[in-house]
């Protein structure tokens, strides 16, 4: 337990309800959000099925991978802000994608 709360203290589906972090001190959950439970199964499943193979970063760094599933807009818009800073890309294009896959 005390891995999984170490892994998922370092994480939030960032975009939604504004929780710092995927649990609270005790492991519970700091939000009821879809996405936070999806991020937190799967925390749970790569320590359960993969901990030996696996370090707290790698284990992170996948959780993390998943949250451009729930959030498509807002990750695209972040890997395109440069361009759309330099006026080589037109912001407009992200109006049709999706802004959260799951709910809060």
């Amino acid at each position: 337990m005390q891995r999984y709360i170490r892994i998922t203290r370092q994480t939030t589906c960032r975009y939604c309800c504004g929780t710092k972090t995927l649990v609270k001190d005790d492991g519970g959950p700091a939000c009821g959000c879809v996405h936070s439970a999806a991020m937190q199964g799967l925390i749970k499943y790569l320590i359960v099925k993969y901990g030996e193979e696996y370090s707290d970063g790698e284990i992170l760094n996948e959780a993390n991978k998943w949250r451009r599933f729930f959030f498509p807009k807002y990750i695209i818009g972040e890997i395109l802000k440069p361009l759309v800073d330099k006026g080589e890309f037109d912001e407009k294009v992200l109006e049709d994608i999706p802004a959260m896959v799951g709910s809060c």
